[in-house]
This record gives C-alpha cells, sequence and structure tokens, in this order.
C-alpha cells in the first residue's frame, strides 16, 4: 500500500465517528421538525361522495341461513379504555363471561397471595406512557389478585388499590409495577411482563402527563418553542435503555405490543395468566364494563 492509499484509509477512519454523529443528529433534528409539523398542520375537510348500494339482482334467491340470534349484548372488542360503556345484560350477570361460572361474579374483592405460597416475584414493566396502570387493572380482574407499584402511588391508594404501599419482595401480589429495570436491585425480580409502545405514541403520552398530569390534556401551546424537541430527544433515548436492559434479562419475560393489547385486552391478558401460571376461570372478568373505572 502507498503513502498515499494509507493516507486516505486513516482520514477515512477519523471521518468514520463525524459522520455517524451527523447521521444521528440529522434523524432527531427531523424527528423533532415532522412532530411539529404534526401539530401545526392545518386540518382540510375532504369531501367524499356518498356510496351508492348495489341491488341484488332480483332473480337470484337469498341464501337461507339457520343462524340464531345472539342473545347476549355486543361488545366491542376495539373499544379503547376508560371510555364508559352501557350495557344492557340479562340475569344471571355471569352468563356474560363464558369462562365465569356461578359465584366468580365480576365484584368478588381482589385477595393476596400467601407469601409461603413462594409466588415468583414478577414485574409489570413499562416505559412512561405505554398503560401500565390499565394492564395493572386487566390482571387484578383477571388474575382475582392484586398488584403491587415499586415506588407507591398514594393516588391510586386512595382510589382503593390496596397493595400500593406493600415490600415489592413480600410475594403477595401477582407483579409489581416498575419503568426501570435496575428497580431489580431492590426487588430481584424473578421474571417479567414487559409492555411495549411505538416510542413516538409512548413519548407524546409521557409529555401529555408531564404538562398536565395522568388524566389530562395539555393546550397546543405547550408544543410551541423548545420544550417539546427537548423533551422528546432526551426521552427517546431513555426509551432505548429501558428496552436494551430488558433485552439483558436472564429471567423469563413475557412480551406485549400495546396495539395487541387494545386489539383484545381479554386474549392478552389470557397469555399473562399463563406465563404466571394461574388458572383463567375469572379472564371474562377484565371485559366488564362496569368495572371500568380506574383511568390509565
Amino acid at each position: 500500500m502507498t503513502s498515499r492509499e494509507q493516507l486516505i484509509g486513516t482520514s477515512a477512519k477519523r471521518r468514520t465517528p463525524q459522520i455517524a454523529l451527523f447521521i444521528i443528529t440529522l434523524v432527531l433534528f427531523s424527528f423533532a421538525v415532522n412532530t411539529l409539523r404534526t401539530f401545526h398542520a392545518p386540518t382540510k375537510k375532504v369531501h367524499r361522495p356518498k356510496p351508492v348500494p348495489q341491488k341484488s339482482p332480483s332473480h337470484i334467491p337469498a341464501a337461507k341461513t339457520n343462524t340464531k340470534p345472539s342473545t347476549k349484548p355486543n361488545i366491542d372488542p376495539n373499544r379503547l379504555y376508560p371510555q364508559p360503556i352501557t350495557l344492557e345484560v340479562k340475569d344471571p350477570f355471569w352468563e356474560v363471561f363464558p369462562n365465569i361460572s356461578e359465584g366468580q361474579d365480576c365484584s368478588a374483592d381482589f385477595k393476596f397471595f400467601n407469601p409461603e405460597r413462594g409466588q415468583k416475584i414478577t414485574a409489570i414493566s413499562s416505559f412512561p406512557g405505554s398503560g401500565n396502570t390499565w394492564a395493572r387493572h386487566l390482571l387484578h380482574m383477571a388474575s382475582g389478585f392484586w398488584t403491587g407499584n415499586r415506588r407507591g402511588s398514594m393516588k391510586l391508594e386512595q382510589a382503593g388499590w390496596k397493595a400500593e404501599m406493600n415490600d415489592c419482595k413480600d410475594r403477595t401480589t401477582v407483579a409489581q409495577k416498575t419503568h426501570r429495570l435496575h428497580s431489580n436491585r431492590a426487588c430481584e425480580f424473578e421474571q417479567g411482563i414487559v409492555l411495549v409502545r411505538n416510542p413516538f405514541d409512548a413519548i407524546l403520552a409521557a409529555f401529555n402527563h408531564h404538562e398536565a398530569g395522568k388524566t389530562g390534556e395539555p393546550s397546543m401551546e405547550v408544543f410551541v418553542g423548545s420544550s417539546w424537541p427537548d423533551f422528546a430527544m432526551h426521552w427517546a433515548e431513555r426509551w432505548e435503555m429501558f428496552h436494551l436492559e430488558w433485552f439483558d434479562f436472564e429471567g423469563p419475560v413475557e412480551w406485549t405490543c400495546f396495539q395487541t393489547l387494545i386489539k383484545d385486552p381479554v386474549k392478552t391478558a389470557g397469555t399473562w395468566l399463563e406465563f404466571l401460571e394461574l388458572d383463567n376461570r375469572r379472564l371474562g372478568n377484565s371485559n366488564d364494563p362496569d368495572q371500568i373505572s380506574i383511568t390509565n
């Protein structure tokens, strides 16, 4: 190799970190600009012609069916929690939920595990803004046992969540909420249920929580200026680190996508029960419209 080739190779190696840094900066800047454009873009009304219903030929007879009309109420599986739902149900109430037998209705009080049972110390973990409180509610309803909270929440305790201040290592709860895996040193988690949400949606939800509280909605003015771009860039790094920590976790992990949870919360809760080695006799309770009262 000539001295000229060596010089070119050395120069290229020196430029590689600079090029990588430039690409990362460009991606983050594009993310921030596109986000701001999304919130400031004017809304356009699109007028679409009404579809014309097609009439079937009169000479083709309608197909006969022996299907009997359902006597159960229609429950939209795609409804988003915590929207209030009003349903008319027939007695006995448990007939709405096929896995519920008499005496196991949704009004039964949640319980604690006996510490001597040796229940595994399980994390129910997510990046902030990824539906952790909702997931805990579903797990309460499906399992019949309380979840705990690594940090504790006075607000949820006042709302009736009785295990908020329990020691995360006392093995009395079905799972313990945490947003950061490094808390494992304090709780000594043996396994985990991890919720994963699209980083843009999760970071936006976390920003809304930061600006307007858990159930509030901030005004569009908070997105003007540097507050939102700075927040998004900093929390994008935190989102990455959170999931990398769980990738390195040596115990069993049940990964759950947020969109899957929204699409079919009952089925998703069933996978958690299977992971936790609990029976599913209460699974239908997680879809009880009268119990959806705790906001996410």
